[in-house]
């Protein structure tokens, strides 16, 4: 069965492309937010992406579970994808793409994401909103994993102490006070990480419930 989308020619000429070069989305231009044409440079976007890991369609079908008639919907801009769809495709890029993924790709498909989304309601609203929640929820994360390092320090500094008065030595003058006032500030700020990711994952999940299903609701997790 043919491949869905032309992934050896170029949609403009129709002339094949050399072997190994990836199709490039065309360069930025000023379209209106949330308009078919901000959805093309998206879908121009994503198809560029998924042509720099060396899959075609069906391939990139196979691995993650999306249907060739949803990518397709996505590429041609026919239709948005949730911001799995692309940590699918990102990730894919950063593990074997042609050239690997920049920070700058990163931007530009966010970028352009934001703005095939727009200002619109319904469906796109519903997707914007998840997208800029899912990415709070990673800063979180990362914010999580600092902190977790900080305690980790911590704990070895209060392990030191507790065997420097073991050993019968004596704490430093402030020591212990130091050390209670930074074991009450990880406290307050793992508080505060904890329930700010249980707030977003709650509105995340009540968004979700709003979303209409399609089959990309069913794909495989990146």
């Amino acid at each position: 069965m043919a491949e869905l989308g032309g992934d050896a020619n170029t949609p403009e000429s129709g002339r094949r492309r050399a072997p190994g070069v990836p199709a490039r989305a065309s360069a930025p231009r000023e379209v209106p937010d949330g308009s078919p044409e901000a959805a093309a440079l998206l879908g121009e976007q994503l198809r560029a992406l998924r042509e720099r890991t060396g899959l075609v369609m069906r391939a990139f079908v196979s691995k993650y579970g999306y249907s060739q008639t949803t990518i397709s919907r996505y590429e041609r801009g026919g239709r948005l994808p949730r911001k799995a769809y692309l940590d699918c495709l990102l990730g894919e890029v950063s593990r074997r793409g042609n050239p690997l993924l920049t920070p700058e790709d990163v931007q530009t498909t966010y970028g352009l994401y934001r703005k095939a989304l727009g200002p619109a309601g319904g469906r796109n609203a519903l997707l914007l909103e998840v997208f800029e929640l899912e990415l709070r929820k990673e800063q979180l994360s990362v914010q999580t994993t600092g902190l977790y390092t900080e305690a980790a320090a911590y704990k070895a500094r209060v392990g030191e102490l507790e065997a420097r008065l073991a050993a019968g030595g004596a704490a430093r003058p402030g020591e212990r006070e130091q050390l209670r006032r930074e074991g009450a500030e990880l406290a307050r700020r793992r508080t505060e990480l904890e329930s700010e990711q249980h707030t977003v994952q709650q509105r995340i999940n009540r968004l979700e419930q709003l979303l209409p299903l399609d089959d990309e609701d069913t794909a495989l997790a990146p």
